[in-house]
């Protein structure tokens, strides 16, 4: 998009009905009533226990530098923004301004669609796409071409249950609203401004504060809910003598990220290329403690002597031919150390599934699970077994990532990481163990480890 001049940028929108002036300082910033505030930020879910600044930085990835943020959503959200694109710490989220015009009001309206033309009398510059669903910010684009922006307000459109549409009259959006920015945006709102990421210590201690006090609600919730459940199972169930940690399928587990990161790094120094043969499959099996390392080549019109001797001298080991010479495969074992487990309370099937698909849908990364659920019925003298959703994860990236994501999951055991030659991606599969069935979520085990 061509640059603003002077004139231009000075320039000021009058509001239809009086009820305000928006400027647009430049292609990302507008000013209502003194407030500067920013468009086309990045929006995240928070992902519990992984630091701020490394969220902000899988979210950039390699193009991006995102060293301001700013909480939405009551904490289910983060907005990330860049310095370099002259957006400053001083400044509020444009999102956070909606309120939409009179009659009608975005607070109590969990999903809406809107867009916006912007710029100076009689010329537009940029296009805003906004949109918010169960009260999450969904959508906040600009775009310098109007084609650009009508293309993806229809594609928007066609998520299902939109409570209001907003567009410019001249789209003739059917069922569309028009309604000018001015009277769209309400700058009497309280919006948190943009933060550094490096925020100082008072803020630090002030979240972990609220996080305790947060923490301390659910618990009290989670403690009323078992309890009502316990009154209306009681003829069903008989409570099971305290859990050893022996009986915990998950524990001895390896810590999710060192799973993957040590499964990367030790497939990556054992596979090869040699002529006359193709790697098929690269691949990491968890039993227990005890890696399982396989990597196999497919022939190709080569010999057997050649891969025999690039194993040993590349890789220093030995191959074994299969299949009437088809087939090599390299075994390779070792033992990973177990975490040290600390027993945070368990998530139910539900809240897991929820968790995790709004996690991984959010961020575009394939996620397919498959449920297996426990018995309610429990004695005293049968082996517990937990219910458990098995998680089949894809990526085109490094799975050291994949494995950050799903660091926060309580009760999680690695199952296997294959690297695909033929598609080259990663396939993670892990297994998240439920709680017993009308048991006490906070697992305490009896004995040490």
């Amino acid at each position: 998009m061509m640059a603003m001049s002077k004139e231009q940028e000075s320039k000021k929108i009058d509001a239809s009905d009086g009820v305000g002036k928006v400027e647009l300082l430049s292609q990302n910033i507008l000013r209502l009533k003194g407030q500067k505030a920013a468009l086309g930020l990045l929006w995240q879910p928070v992902q519990e226990n992984i630091p701020l600044r490394e969220q902000a930085r899988m979210a950039g990835g390699k193009g991006s530098h995102f060293d301001l943020f700013v909480p939405f959503a009551n904490g289910r959200q983060y907005g990330f923004a860049s310095t370099e694109e002259g957006i400053t710490s001083k400044m509020i989220p444009a999102v956070g301004l909606c309120a939409g015009p009179a009659g009608w009001d975005t607070r109590d309206n969990d999903s809406w669609l809107a867009a916006f033309g912007l710029g100076g009398e009689g010329l537009t510059q940029v296009w805003w796409v906004v949109a918010t669903r169960d009260r999450l910010v969904f959508e906040d684009q600009i775009y310098p071409q109007e084609d650009q922006a009508i293309n993806a307000f229809r594609k928007l459109l066609e998520a299902p249950d939109w409570e209001h549409v907003v567009s410019p009259q001249e789209w003739n959006i059917a069922g569309g609203e028009f309604v000018s920015i001015e009277q769209f945006l309400s700058p009497a709102r309280s919006v948190k401004k943009l933060r550094s990421i490096r925020y100082g210590f008072k803020v630090v201690m002030a979240l972990t504060a609220l996080s305790f006090a947060l923490l301390g609600i659910y618990f009290g919730l989670l403690s009323y809910s078992e309890y009502r459940q316990k009154k209306i199972w009681t003829e069903k169930l008989v409570q099971p003598e305290p859990l050893n940690l022996s009986e915990l399928p998950w524990n001895g587990a390896p810590d999710i990220v060192d799973f993957a990161r040590t499964c990367e790094r030790r497939l990556d120094r054992l596979a090869f290329d040699v002529v006359g043969w193709r790697l098929q499959t690269a691949a990491c099996q968890l039993t227990g403690q005890s890696l399982s390392i396989t990597l196999r080549w497919q022939r190709q019109n080569g010999r057997a002597a050649w891969i025999k001797a690039a194993a040993l001298e590349i890789a220093n080991h030995q191959v074994a031919i299969l299949s009437g010479g088809q087939l090599a495969e390299m075994v390779d074992r070792l033992v990973l150390p177990s975490r040290d487990e600390v027993l945070f309370p368990m998530l139910d099937p539900s809240e897991l599934e929820s968790q995790l698909r709004d996690r991984f849908l959010t961020l575009g990364l394939e996620l397919k699970m498959t449920a297996k659920y426990a018995s309610p019925i429990i004695t005293r003298k049968s082996q517990p077994e937990f219910g458990h959703h098995t998680l089949n994860l894809l990526t085109s990236a490094s799975p050291i990532e994949l494995a950050r994501l799903l660091s926060d999951i309580p009760a999680l055991q690695p199952i296997s990481l294959t690297y695909q030659s033929d598609s080259a991606r990663w396939r993670l599969i892990v297994r998240a163990f439920h709680p017993l069935p009308f048991t006490t979520n906070r697992l305490m085990p009896t004995q040490g480890k």
